[in-house]
């Protein structure tokens, strides 16, 4: 009876170890799986970093200094197109208000077109308990004539503003480049960068560009330009120059 008890304790014991050593192989298993998954991931992290660092080439460089050069060029002609239109609509803004009615206080006021209201030069209007509008005859230009110049030269003045601001992003991406350790990534997100910040008016100097989809509608520079100075010349850099032809 000892020797079946022994017998059958010694089954028991190799059961109890087997399973043991089933359990073992399995957790074996799972870590090496674990440690596969870990290293394939770490591997692809470093493929990832490496395609991120790639340096870009000189000849990348100066490739993406010479569209710089571009850049900076059609943005001179676009501020001389702006400013021209600017001058233009000022002397005319000045011409309406040396022909405005003036106020005893020094106003130049203008009447709309209905005679109903009037309005000063700096947008306020002018009720009934200030001025008379029967004062100010049909000789005077109306406020119409007067704010719709006006609107005019405050899109100009933003579109200049937009203008100096893509100036400076130019200058900053050319600083960039010009610095040690810049990778191909990186200059592809300068180049795009400055494509999605160009504004139209830069645009229309530059061969080959294209403009967002929808096309902005038409600026108020280019609108003035093409009677200002209409004599398109192509430049040897690659960007059309506009320039006033001789009267």
């Amino acid at each position: 009876m000892v020797q079946l008890g022994d017998h059958f304790k010694d089954k028991k014991d190799s059961r109890i170890n087997q399973a043991g050593q089933q359990r073992w192989f399995i957790k074996a298993r799972q870590d090496r799986e674990r440690r596969e998954d870990v290293a394939e991931k770490l591997d692809d992290n470093i493929l990832a970093t490496a395609a991120e660092t790639v340096m870009a080439t000189q000849i990348q460089i100066e490739a993406f200094e010479a569209k710089l050069d571009s850049y900076d060029e059609a943005t001179v002609f676009a501020l001389m197109e702006n400013q021209a239109a600017l001058d233009l609509i000022t002397a005319q803004i000045n011409d309406l208000l040396a022909r405005a009615h003036v106020m005893e206080d020094g106003r130049r006021v203008f009447k709309t077109e209905d005679g109903a209201q009037v309005f000063d030069e700096f947008g306020q209007e002018v009720g009934p308990e200030e001025l008379d509008s029967d004062l100010i005859d049909a000789t005077h230009p109306t406020w119409e004539s007067f704010s719709a110049l006006d609107e005019q030269r405050s899109q100009l003045s933003q579109e200049r503003q937009e203008l100096l601001e893509f100036q400076e992003k130019v200058d900053a991406a050319r600083l960039e480049a010009s610095e040690d350790g810049l990778t191909e990534e990186r200059l592809e997100e300068l180049d795009a960068d400055l494509l999605d910040a160009m504004p139209p008016e830069i645009g229309m100097h530059i061969v080959g560009y294209e403009p967002p989809s929808p096309s902005p509608a038409p600026d108020m520079t280019a609108a003035f330009a093409a009677n200002a100075m209409p004599a398109i010349i192509p430049s040897t850099t690659g960007v059309q120059a506009v320039f006033k032809p001789e009267m």
